[in-house]
């Protein structure tokens, strides 16, 4: 249990936000560990309304864990690197975007670096005289660099041709997703040879207990059961 509570601790600490529906679907062994950092107030999870693409007008009531500002002086404690700020304004959805991507893609935290941890860090070529756009973040895998974008839908085609020259600068090859097939293609279209889609993993999160019961988000302090009508997901 305490390298269950480490490793959730380092994937909150780098990724920033999980939906609890992502986290049981990629690591349901960690919905324990979850608890109990919430019981140490190390973290919380919130109820916000995330739109699956961003040009929906539906927006859908969702569960996710953040860590607290103590949990991430713990992270910085235990794990030695300093953990995201992450707020639940309307960067949020991007947020779990690049966080699903890098999970698919099975990317490790330690092969892992974020767009911020560049910028500080000052990566070779990264910063200097010409401050160049950044990639959501990049990873190094059996000695290629890769460049990781997660498009939620709000990107111009100009923006698209800009990041396409800017990452170049960066990695040998550039991994782009977005939450549909048609956002998908129209990256592709627009020069992205290698697109994923990988919807965001949206709604309130439910379990069935052994005995059939629904257990859901009302686990967590200061989350009710979810209304009549609300999306959720079993496992």
């Amino acid at each position: 249990m305490l390298r269950d509570r480490s490793d959730l601790l380092w994937i909150l600490a780098i990724d920033g936000v999980w939906s609890l529906i992502g986290l049981s679907q990629v690591e349901p062994h960690l919905m324990g560990s979850l608890r109990t950092l919430v019981r140490q107030r190390l973290a919380r999870v919130t109820r916000p309304a995330l739109r699956p693409t961003g040009y929906s007008r539906r927006a859908i009531p969702t569960d996710i864990a953040v860590l607290t500002p103590t949990g991430r002086e713990e992270a910085r404690r235990c794990l030695g690197c300093p953990a995201v700020v992450a707020t639940l304004g309307h960067e949020v959805e991007h947020r779990l975007g690049v966080a699903v991507l890098r999970t698919r893609l099975q990317i490790s935290l330690d092969a892992w670096t974020s767009a911020r941890e560049v910028q500080t860090a000052g990566v070779t070529g990264i910063v200097g005289p010409v401050v160049r756009a950044l990639p959501d973040g990049l990873a190094d895998v059996r000695g290629v660099r890769l460049a990781l974008e997660y498009d939620h839908g709000r990107y111009t085609a100009v923006q698209i041709q800009y990041k396409l020259r800017e990452f170049k600068h960066l990695a040998s090859e550039t991994i782009w997703a977005a939450p549909t097939e048609s956002r998908t293609r129209w990256l592709q279209d627009h020069g992205c040879e290698r697109a994923l889609t990988i919807p965001l993993p949206l709604g309130i999160w439910r379990k069935l207990d052994d005995g059939g019961a629904a257990r859901g988000s009302g686990d967590f302090p200061g989350l009710g059961d979810p209304g009549p009508g609300a999306s959720s997901a079993r496992m």
